[in-house]
């Protein structure tokens, strides 16, 4: 157990081999892209984004959000919006252990709204990180004057094993 000296000093409290440990998160990040195409006569469009925030020495907070807008031949003009947080401690030598939550909503039909809350961990190795997230899910599909249709929550999961051949390129497999 570490002291409170360790907890407010990170070089203070470097291991017997003089090895400093490194924070949960290194500082602010963000990032965003977009995209969009067109096939038959159909668009699509969108963007998504992040942003990670450091929460002390061992805690971080990561926001993620995403929209898209579609011509669809079907549904005529959809847009779909959905943001989900992750809460985690994490130690970069050791893994990541946390919490997430995700919201989604589309204007599809009448409306289809969707949430989601689940756990999540990684695990680090050497280039290699084993990666998993279970949870429940569930929402509400609106079809206007039908009336409303709950999804029941059923459970998913996400496993993945990744490899970094190189620093910034991660190669995975997985199953969802």
């Amino acid at each position: 157990m570490g002291s409170l000296v360790e907890a407010a000093d990170p070089i203070a409290a470097a291991g017997p081999d003089g090895a400093i440990p490194l924070p949960a998160v290194d500082g602010f990040n963000a990032n965003v892209a977009g995209f969009g195409g067109a096939a038959a006569g159909q668009a699509l469009s969108g963007g998504v984004g992040a942003v990670t925030l450091p929460l002390g020495f061992r805690y971080g907070l990561q926001i993620d959000a995403a929209v898209a807008g579609a011509d669809s031949r079907y549904l005529g003009d959809v847009t779909v919006a959905g943001t989900a947080a992750h809460l985690f401690w994490r130690d970069p030598s050791v893994g990541l252990i946390g919490v997430y939550g995700h919201y989604l909503h589309s204007d599809a039909l009448s409306g289809i709204d969707v949430v989601a809350g689940a756990a999540e961990a990684a695990l680090y190795r050497g280039r290699f990180t084993l990666e998993a997230v279970a949870g429940a899910q569930g929402g509400e599909l609106d079809l206007g004057a039908l009336g409303s249709i709950n999804i029941d929550p059923r459970f998913f999961d996400v496993a993945q094993l990744a490899y970094y051949p190189i620093d910034n390129l991660k190669l995975s497999v997985g199953h969802s």
